[in-house]
């Protein structure tokens, strides 16, 4: 991630979030792999330290180290691999956060001894991008603003509800809100240690709420206390894939309508995504629970 992206606020907790949207993702093996994030005031680089997962990783288990490993901040011993990161870090001074990890299918690959082969289907755009290019090409990807939540023009306020997977993309939406947008968000984490600094509009007003429960419990009950006013209101939710359709369910039985859709019926517009899927691998980013 280059330097100028990097979210202002705690480091350590930049590191915790990270470590658990991969552990969501099962890229742990078991406890190896770190996040790494440079030191806003260019004294290091703050990563993952001791046995741990990266589901399992808190506040407590991220340590500040200078460029050659030494422990200047937090406890636990700065793993073997550090210089992974800290060789990058010194590299490239533009870097600001660098992530090792094993992803499954890539250990499965690697550990065939086959060597990784590029296919392409000889058709469309991309493809014919893809065969110009070459090692040291510069890549640049763009995509909806906004973490993918467009709104509405009428728009006067957005209610984000998402848990600590979802954190990343509430926090961008958050930010790049304009000016006259009001929001509101109830965050679910698993600790209180995973609360975060964000930036956000002046009108706002952010909830955190440790997990109790099942998963999204807490979000299920937010969103059935909320009492909406007639404004054009923007609904986002992102969490655990039960939790996420029962919010869904509750929203749309109560007028809102999905995004996407022809206007009218309400002042409501529902955005869903389903980030994981309790006791489910590999769930399917593309879940926005329309076959409810």
């Amino acid at each position: 991630m280059p330097t100028e992206k990097l979210p202002t606020g705690n480091p350590a907790a930049d590191v915790v979030t990270g470590c658990r949207v991969l552990g969501t993702d099962d890229h742990g093996d078991p406890v190896w792999g770190h996040v790494s994030r440079r030191d806003p005031q260019d004294r290091g680089v703050w990563l993952k330290t001791g046995g741990r997962g990266f589901d399992e990783v808190s506040g407590d288990d991220v340590a500040l180290v200078d460029l050659d490993g030494n422990l200047l901040e937090g406890t636990g011993t700065p793993p073997k691999e550090f210089p992974l990161h800290t060789e990058v870090m010194r590299a490239r001074t533009d870097v600001g956060a660098v992530v090792h990890c094993h992803p499954p299918y890539s250990i499965a690959l690697a550990a065939t001894g086959q060597p990784l082969h590029a296919f392409s289907n000889g058709a469309g755009p991309a493809t014919r991008w893809a065969s110009a290019t070459a090692p040291g090409d510069t890549l640049e990807i763009s995509g909806q603003a906004r973490g993918g939540l467009r709104l509405r023009p009428d728009t006067s306020k957005v209610v984000l509800l998402g848990d600590h997977c979802a954190l990343p993309a509430m926090a961008t939406v958050l930010e790049s809100l304009p000016s006259g947008v009001a929001a509101e968000a109830v965050i679910e984490v698993v600790g209180a240690d995973d609360e975060i600094a964000l930036a956000r509009p002046a009108v706002s007003a952010v909830t955190w709420a440790v997990e109790s429960g099942r998963p999204g419990a807490r979000l299920v009950a937010a969103v059935q206390e909320m009492v909406f006013s007639d404004e054009p209101t923007e609904v986002w939710v992102g969490c655990e894939a039960g939790a996420m359709r029962e919010i869904r369910r509750h929203l749309l039985a109560n007028g809102a309508r999905r995004a996407g859709t022809a206007p009218g019926g309400g002042v409501l517009t529902l955005h869903t995504r389903a980030y994981w899927k309790l006791n489910t691998a590999n769930h399917s980013d593309h879940d926005t629970g329309e076959d409810d």
